[in-house]
């Protein structure tokens, strides 16, 4: 939970929590960070994790969230990508909207391709993930510009894996697209979700040769749109979304014709 001047991480158990509030930025992934440092928490907390077995030091001592309540078993599965995250957040230079959409699409020694893990190692959980390493993937990305002026915040937006996809600028409260309202539990047409989940199935077939081509053509839009973060109108957002949907089409049948090829004799 963050606004321009302060960001707070909450991590929860059943009806428990922690709070810990930072003014220099924090990482989370799918496991618990908050220990001892935590600035607020629930009514009872350490009384429940008393009583469940959870947590058995003196009672001077301050309760460590993370040594209480979380599956220790868990952590082995995303402490790579929770790593990630603490190098981003360590490195002393200025982050930009470009540099978290890097570290969105991050897939350890592969860069940014969904490529194959070394043979013999345990399945890793990459910052972007794809289907198969477990039942989860990244469902959609968000880079949010938190501004201290009266301006809404503004969100770049991605769908599916962002690896595969582009970051659209959304002004938070505008109206949006058609097609970005749209995301039912089956395929549709009218849905912008769907239509990148389904080009990213299509570059998983084969992603160490498609999906830099796909990431080529996104970098062409993404990266004018980044450098200059001007705010788009309903109508402007509308029209850009009916390009990027147009490429996708081109991109889909492109790559559709490789895999032919690829299983001909």
């Amino acid at each position: 939970m963050a606004d321009p001047g302060e960001a707070w991480v909450i991590e929860t158990s059943g009806r428990h929590w922690v709070a810990r509030r930072t003014t220099r930025g924090a990482t989370i992934a799918n496991l618990v960070t908050i220990e001892d440092d935590w600035d607020e928490c629930s009514e009872g907390v350490e009384a429940h994790a008393r009583a469940m077995g959870y947590w058995s030091a003196p009672p001077s001592a301050r309760l460590n969230f993370r040594a209480a309540y979380e599956d220790v078993a868990a952590r082995a599965w995303t402490e790579d990508r929770y790593g990630v995250g603490c190098r981003l957040l360590a490195d002393t230079k200025e982050h930009s909207i470009a540099g978290m959409m890097r570290y969105l699409r991050d897939h350890f020694e592969a860069g940014l391709v969904n490529g194959p893990q070394p043979e013999g190692s345990p399945p890793r959980r990459t910052v972007c993930l794809h289907p198969g390493i477990t039942s989860n993937a990244t469902a959609a990305s968000m880079v949010v510009e938190l501004r201290a002026d009266e301006l809404p915040p503004l969100a770049w937006v991605s769908m599916a894996t962002p690896c595969t996809s582009i970051f659209l600028p959304v002004t938070v409260g505008q109206r949006l697209p058609g097609t970005h309202e749209v995301g039912g539990q089956q395929s549709s047409r009218d849905s912008a979700w769907w239509a990148m989940r389904e080009l990213q199935d299509i570059i998983d077939r084969d992603p160490s040769k498609l999906a830099p081509v796909a990431q080529a053509a996104w970098a062409a839009i993404e990266q004018d749109l980044v450098s200059h973060r001007r705010r788009l109108s309903p109508d402007e957002l509308e029209a850009l979304t009916a390009q990027v949907l147009k490429r996708r089409d081109e991109l889909a049948i492109m790559f559709k014709a490789h895999h032919v090829e690829g299983q001909r004799p």
